[in-house]
């Protein structure tokens, strides 16, 4: 044991994991989330425990373990310490499956956006999240089992999701699922509004629910821009933004009619455009104790240029209602995707020579009877044809050729009769100047936006998409959200925001300890053969609590309870320090951190403490800013 015990104490209980549950819990005690929701939820007398501090363990178990399942919380809990964990001493079979599952039937019933704003607007106070650019984004989640079907009401974000098939984002069409969306916040990616809905509900139309949500949560001189995937973009959503104030960025469809009138123009221009982003691998001296680094060498790996214009997009409505929506676009030309699309693009023309000239051979095999026969044979073909790297041109030819005659010898001297045939040829082959333009047009991808950004900010903006991918991959992965055994869909629904609150938890543990280490010029160690890091990711953070953090109750020689903290580390106490915990003993704690060593992360192995380490870095770069220029007409 590496831990000083005072003398004559002795063993009062059996010792406790801390672990991950530490940072988690100074977090919680900030947050208050379990006093918030109980202020929404009266508690009844009858139950031990609140609605609230249900909800807390439930993000506890999620974070701490990865798994949500109502039956395992228990058990999972039982390990930690619960006192320091959630700042009450419970016995955690409190949290059985039939007290968590009544839990998520009272988040349903006190109705979950009212929920979501509440906890929302709270975060906002305690946490000083900003929100003036979010990003949103949706995603399957699969089920198992015999669901009843019901009545759709996904227009209502308070409304039971029905289980159902749809497109299946897992890749799994047999089975039923709903559908899961999500908002996050710009650069921190710190969820903002989610709900659970239909399993077959589109992409398009649940943007639209969303943006209404946006309009209820935020005044109207404070809406935020909205950024999300080219399913966002379509006449009736593009109108819906415009009445609700609501400035949005997304990427523009190619089966859109806008996009080849707003790249066909500039396709030669683009790879002398300005550059707005650039990606760099650079070689840099880091002091480890500091994080002061120097950049010694600098590569440049990708690209991305391109040019602004204003345009106005026309749709009509149902009603035979024409719209004008002014747009600001922006063509972009990536290098890294025509590096790419260069090393692929041979075979892909080589395997479409080899598709068509199979159509080919068996067209032209075959002989017509009557030329109305061959013109619809080579209708079909033109259909299934669609080449993108071929010209072909086809023809239809009559020939005479002796008729087919019946069975036996032929007679002595017989002529056999002619018949008239039609058939189809077809002459293939490449074409450079349509292998050139796809060659282009692979490489671009068009942006459009109706808020006041700049051409390099827009960009900028929507590569930052993967904030909230980024969320939705944990809460699939680590989170195990996926695949839900809950019985009803109203509690599946109430779990979805459970799992809110969860990555909200996560999120204001990576970003307060990156604000913190940037402002205190600290580091703490990375990922193994890394180095050290002034922007850790969670997982990176919550590994560094994976060393045996433990606490053994003692009771000391006057009668009184302490709780030893055993192998706290002095990269642990930074962490604390840096999420407001300040030190064990106002947690009920009492233990002396000491340096990492052995495998913990962080030990230096024998290496100095000022050491400077060089490594390689890839990051990326805004460029020069560039204004969109004057505006033109589109008509769709």
């Amino acid at each position: 044991m590496d831990c000083e015990i005072p003398e004559g104490a002795v063993l009062a209980g059996i010792p406790k994991r801390v672990g991950r549950g530490w940072p988690v819990a100074a977090v919680l005690r900030r947050f208050k989330v379990g006093a918030v929701i109980d202020s929404l939820i009266p508690h009844h007398d009858a139950r031990e425990i609140s609605t609230g501090t249900c909800v807390e363990a439930m993000i506890a178990s999620i974070l701490l373990t990865g798994r949500h399942t109502l039956s395992g919380v228990a058990s999972r809990l039982a390990e930690y310490d619960c006192r320091s964990l959630l700042g009450h001493e419970l016995d955690p079979e409190v949290f059985n499956d039939d007290r968590l599952g009544r839990t998520l039937e009272a988040l349903f019933k006190a109705g979950l956006s009212g929920l979501n704003t509440a906890t929302l607007l709270h975060a906002m106070d305690v946490f000083g999240v900003e929100i003036d650019l979010i990003h949103f984004d949706t995603t399957s989640l699969k089920l198992f089992g015999d669901y009843p079907g019901g009545e759709s009401d996904a227009e209502n974000p308070d409304a039971a999701p029905v289980v159902e098939r749809g497109f299946s984002k897992d890749k799994r069409p047999e089975l039923k699922q709903v559908i899961y969306s999500m908002s996050a916040t710009y650069g921190d990616g710190l969820p903002v509004l989610a709900r659970v809905t239909d399993g077959g509900r589109s992409d398009s139309l649940e943007n639209a629910t969303h943006m209404r949500q946006l309009a209820e949560v935020f005044p109207e001189d404070h809406r935020p821009t909205l950024v999300a995937d080219c399913k966002l973009f379509s006449g009736r959503n593009l109108v819906l933004a415009r009445e609700l104030g609501i400035p949005i960025v997304t990427l523009l469809p190619r089966n859109v009619g806008l996009w080849s009138e707003l790249v066909d123009p500039v396709r030669e221009e683009l790879a002398d455009a300005p550059l707005l982003r650039e990606r760099v691998a650079q070689i840099v001296e880091q002091d480890e104790r500091t994080g002061a680094e120097r950049i010694l060498e600098e590569e440049g790996l990708a690209e991305w240029r391109g040019l602004g214009t204003e345009t106005v997009y026309e749709w009509t409505d149902d009603d035979n209602v024409e719209h004008r929506i002014p747009l600001k676009a922006l063509v972009i030309w990536s290098a890294d995707k025509a590096t790419r699309n260069a090393r692929s693009l041979r075979s892909r023309i080589d395997s479409e020579e080899r598709r068509l000239s199979r159509s080919i051979k068996k067209l032209e095999r075959e002989a017509f009877h009557c030329e109305k026969d061959a013109v619809q044979a080579l209708a079909a073909f033109h259909r299934i044809a669609k080449p993108r790297f071929h010209y072909y041109e086809s023809s239809i030819e009559a020939e005479q050729r002796p008729k087919a005659r019946g069975r036996g010898r032929p007679k002595k001297g017989e002529v056999r009769e002619l018949e008239t045939v039609w058939r189809v040829e077809v002459y293939l082959e490449e074409c450079e100047e349509l292998i050139e333009v796809n060659a282009i047009e692979q490489c671009c991808f068009v942006i459009v936006t109706t808020g006041d950004l700049r051409p390099s900010e827009a960009l900028a903006v929507y590569k930052s998409q993967q904030t909230v991918e980024n969320q939705i991959r944990w809460a699939k992965v680590t989170g195990c959200v996926a695949p839900i055994f809950l019985k009803t869909p109203s509690r599946i629904a109430a779990l979805g925001y459970v799992y809110l609150l969860a990555m909200l938890v996560r999120g204001i543990i990576q970003r307060d300890v990156r604000r913190g280490l940037a402002e205190n010029q600290r580091t703490i160690a990375g990922n193994p053969g890394q180095g050290r890091t002034q922007r850790p990711t969670a997982e990176v953070i919550f590994r560094h609590f994976d060393n045996g953090l433990q606490t053994i109750p003692l009771r000391l020689p006057d009668g009184q309870l302490r709780n030893l903290l055993v192998n706290h580390t002095t990269e642990q106490a930074l962490i604390m320090e840096l999420l407001g915990a300040g030190p064990p003993e106002s947690s009920g704690l009492s233990g002396t951190p000491r340096e990492p060593r052995g495998s913990e992360r962080g030990a230096r192995k024998g290496r100095p403490l000022g050491m400077v380490r060089r490594k390689r870095v890839v990051c990326e770069t805004r460029g020069s800013g560039q204004k969109f220029t004057s505006a033109q007409n589109r008509r769709h």
